[in-house]
């Protein structure tokens, strides 16, 4: 019980902060801008919409900065065209070795599938126009 309230205390401050430094007033006026232009280009709203709010949930949902960091770079090496590197900036090298074949494999898939779920939000990101990927929580 004792471990729920000091959860749930801590969302409740992460709220307040949000409210206070005018997080959804920057959020809504962002938003509203994207879809605008959005749907100017002739994309699907719905779809748009859709893809606004996961990038927000997503945002409150970030907890890794770690994530975001590897996201970044990882951003940074499709946007110069270099996405066969891309799997090389997710492996941990020292922790690869330390790992029997078997291992290497999942590890390997693992990372294989960070890359593909990176991808996808990185084209997601293009199409809807959303460049900046810094989390303001």
């Amino acid at each position: 019980m004792g471990r729920c309230r000091g959860m749930m205390h801590e969302m409740a401050k992460e709220a307040i902060k949000r409210m206070a430094t005018g997080f959804w007033v920057q959020e809504y006026a962002v938003r509203s801008r994207r879809l605008s232009a959005v749907t100017q280009n002739g994309k699907d709203e719905t779809e748009a919409v859709k893809f606004f709010v996961a990038e927000t949930k997503g945002k409150l949902k970030r907890e890794n900065q770690a994530e975001d960091e590897t996201y970044s770079r990882v951003r940074r090496l499709f946007l110069s065209g270099a996405e066969e590197k891309a799997l090389s900036v997710l492996i941990d090298r020292e922790k690869l070795n330390e790992m029997d074949d078997s291992g290497r494999q999942r590890y390997i898939f693992g990372l294989s599938n960070k890359l593909a779920e990176y991808r996808k939000r990185f084209h997601k990101e293009q199409e809807y126009g959303l460049h900046e990927t810094a989390v303001c929580v």
